[in-house]
């Protein structure tokens, strides 16, 4: 009876989470930009000539003298770039398994370098769905089944904290959030006590049973 109290409590609980999904989260960033004029200049003929002359003559001298200081850096440092290549070479050739080379990228390096971009602008997607999903497999108390529904949980405070929603039209303003989203964030972490606290006294409970 106790149990089906506290999975009562549980289904309330992760109800009254998804409610507060329709109540304020963040305040909108979205506003109207106006672009400030740029003032147009008109040029000076003879003093543009003057100083592209100037700087044609400089660029000569600059490019003969980092063509001869490339020649001397690449005879002096061949054997050098020849060592490091080969102690590197394993490295590289691991990097380019899990990264990609130049020419293609790997989904790992997609899924390591999306993940903040991810959470920030569809975390918020990703927790309400987590907890849809805990109130469906809530029908009966099952070990299994509460596990699930306790990781699930534990992930969606994160996503749902560190969301900055900007896609398309809906601008959140970045770090700043309402009574709506201190709610059922709050109510997402009593949702995740509760239901860890079941599976820890059901445990108990088999434990002294002798189950």
């Amino acid at each position: 009876m106790k149990i089906f109290k506290n999975l009562r409590l549980s289904i309330i609980v992760n109800i009254l989470a998804l409610m507060f999904f329709m109540s304020p989260f963040y305040p909108n960033g979205c506003s109207k930009k106006t672009q400030t004029p740029v003032a147009s200049v008109m040029p000076d003929s003879i003093h543009s000539s003057t100083s592209a002359d100037s700087l044609l003559s400089l660029k000569n001298d600059t490019v003969d003298s980092i063509s001869k200081a490339d020649s001397i850096n690449l005879i002096t440092s061949s054997d050098t770039v020849i060592q490091t290549h080969n102690k590197n070479k394993f490295i590289e050739g691991l990097n380019g398994v899990i990264w990609g080379d130049g020419n293609s990228i790997t989904g790992f390096s997609c899924v390591v370098c999306g993940m903040s971009s991810y959470i920030g602008l569809y975390g918020i997607i990703t927790a309400f769905l987590f907890l849809l999903i805990c109130l469906m497999l809530k029908n009966t108390y099952e070990k299994r089944k509460f596990i699930i529904i306790v990781i699930l949980e534990l992930i969606s405070i994160p996503f749902l904290f560190f969301t900055n929603f900007d896609i398309f039209f809906i601008q959140a303003v970045p770090n700043e959030k309402l009574w709506g989203f201190w709610v059922c964030f709050a109510l997402v972490i009593i949702l995740f006590l509760i239901d860890i606290s079941q599976i820890i006294k059901r445990e108990r409970r088999n434990k002294k049973n002798g189950c």
